[in-house]
């Protein structure tokens, strides 16, 4: 029996004399059992309860059950379609107190992409520097027309290194292309001589033997702290010698190419003659260096696919001149967190102490005034003198008072509320 048909009843349902002496009362009893049947009313509701259980075709009406049922936490008015997220709810769920389920909240919630500060990474700890050190190799060309961008991997097919390319420099030797590459290593392992290397899903070509060092032979006498010994386009710096002037020590300030693998075989003394090309020179057999100060001193480079001149600090990280804070147990501790956001904490923090908010941790937030003007709708605000900074532009000021001595502010601005106060 359809919908249809329902109505069509009455008339075989009632008496004959109903029927011919009250037309209009049969006419309204026809017409309210059509009116149960359009759809969300109670007869529709009963043929259609199957297919209303699913959130797809649910009832507009019918979406606060759910709600209550299966996202009781979250706020009565959220910007994103409500359907989308009930029909996806779990997936809020299952992300409770990461920083991914922090996000998907607010973006539930207000559309909006919040910044999370971690206040522990800008506190001071004693030896926190963070060391970091780049590596210096050259890849040899199958195809001198390739183009390698910095910001890209490289991966080596033999050893599985995998590198990002912090800088990179075509060069020309001898007729053969080559690309000087700064890397990092993103897997810990290390590339090896002449294994070949893919960029972008392509084999590009192979590692090349470079100068990573070299071994002092002879010592010879007569040089200063400070001379240079070249190996092709790889130089080396004196740094320390003997009351006589021998070489004790060195260190590589510069890494290049050197063509001739035979440097490696050196059997006697000999000398090192340059030629004009750029990673240049033509071995005799071994290498004497004669400075204008010393004389005598023989070295043996040193050969490997990889090498580094040495590496530096990252930020401020340890330097107690620096911009890191002392714990204080309170912002400046271990396990304290911080939200950026547009909306006012008083919105928001209930349904996310419920649904996201990781138990152990202290929740602070900074709330971003998009418009000076409502900043007179928070009749608090001027009682916030030593907990809330503004920042106007990027620059940060700590006085209490919030309006600059009554000069205007640019927007947008940041209230910080330290101590875990809320606005």
């Amino acid at each position: 029996m359809n919908i249809e048909q329902v109505a069509s009843l009455v008339k075989h349902k009632l008496p004959q004399y109903i029927l011919e002496d009250y037309e209009t009362f049969v006419e309204f009893i026809s017409y309210f059992y059509k009116f149960l049947e359009i759809y969300g009313n109670p007869r529709d509701l009963l043929r259609n309860s199957r297919s209303y259980l699913d959130i797809d075709n649910t009832l507009d009406e019918l979406l606060p059950n759910f709600k209550k049922f299966l996202a009781s936490d979250l706020p009565l008015s959220i910007a994103a379609n409500e359907k989308l997220v009930i029909k996806h709810i779990n997936d809020l769920y299952d992300k409770k107190g990461t920083e991914a389920g922090l996000r998907l909240f607010f973006k539930i919630l207000f559309n909006e992409s919040v910044n999370v500060k971690y206040p522990s990474e800008s506190m001071l700890r004693v030896s926190d520097g963070r060391w970091t050190e780049s590596k210096t190799i050259f890849i040899k060309l199958s195809d001198s027309s390739t183009t390698l961008i910095d910001g890209n991997q490289i991966t080596g097919l033999s050893s599985k290194t995998i590198a990002n390319l912090e800088t990179v420099e075509k060069v020309l030797n001898s007729g053969t292309y080559y690309y000087k590459c700064v890397v990092s290593i993103e897997n810990g392992l290390v590339f090896e001589v002449d294994e070949v290397i893919k960029y972008s899903g392509v084999n590009i070509g192979t590692i090349f033997n470079i100068v990573i060092g070299i071994q002092i032979g002879e010592k010879g006498h007569g040089y200063l702290v400070g001379d240079i010994i070249t190996i092709g386009s790889s130089q080396f710096r004196i740094i320390t010698v003997s009351e006589i002037g021998e070489i004790l020590e060195v260190k590589q300030i510069y890494i290049g190419l050197f063509k001739d693998t035979a440097l490696q075989d050196i059997k006697s003394i000999g000398q090192y003659q340059f030629s004009d090309e750029p990673f240049g020179g033509k071995l005799i057999e071994q290498i004497r260096y004669i400075t204008h100060t010393g004389t005598g001193a023989t070295v043996t480079p040193i050969y490997g696919a990889i090498n580094s001149l040495g590496g530096s600090y990252i930020g401020q990280y340890g330097l107690i001149s620096g911009g890191c804070k002392i714990q204080d147990s309170d912002y400046y501790q271990v396990f304290s967190y911080d939200i950026e956001s547009k909306n006012s904490r008083d919105i928001w923090q209930d349904s996310y102490n419920k649904i996201i908010h990781p138990i152990g941790n202290k929740l602070f937030s900074t709330y971003i005034l998009e418009d000076i003007n409502r900043l007179s709708a928070m009749q608090s605000i001027t009682d916030l003198k030593t907990n809330s900074t503004i920042i106007d532009g990027g620059s940060s000021s700590s006085s209490g008072n919030l309006f600059n001595g009554g000069s205007s502010l640019t927007n947008p601005l940041s209230v910080i509320i330290d101590g875990g106060f809320s606005i």
